[in-house]
């Protein structure tokens, strides 16, 4: 009795610190578009910067996929080779 006494005090101190009190919010698509706008302009700078460094233009998505790869921006490489495969250009 002593263990359950104790694990409904725990429950009821943490939910009276607000530990256990949560409230699911709907995401909206609008919501998380408006978070991506900065990553998506750095993202297009920094393929603008490395495709004008190494002298790829940007539409060869495979060598910009590279590039974008060795600067540690894997996610970024990932879509690019995508895109690539779309165009039917990868390496």
């Amino acid at each position: 009795m002593a263990l359950r006494t104790s694990l409904f005090s725990a429950f009821w101190a943490g939910a009276a610190c607000g530990l256990l009190y949560f409230v699911a919010q709907p995401v909206l698509a609008a919501d998380r578009v408006a978070e991506l706008g900065p990553e998506v302009e750095r993202l297009e700078t920094l393929e603008a910067r490395l495709a004008a460094e190494a002298g790829i233009r940007t539409d060869d998505h495979g060598r910009l996929a590279e590039a974008l790869e060795q600067r540690g921006e894997v996610l970024a490489a990932r879509g690019r080779r995508l895109r690539a495969l779309e165009k039917g250009s990868c390496r």
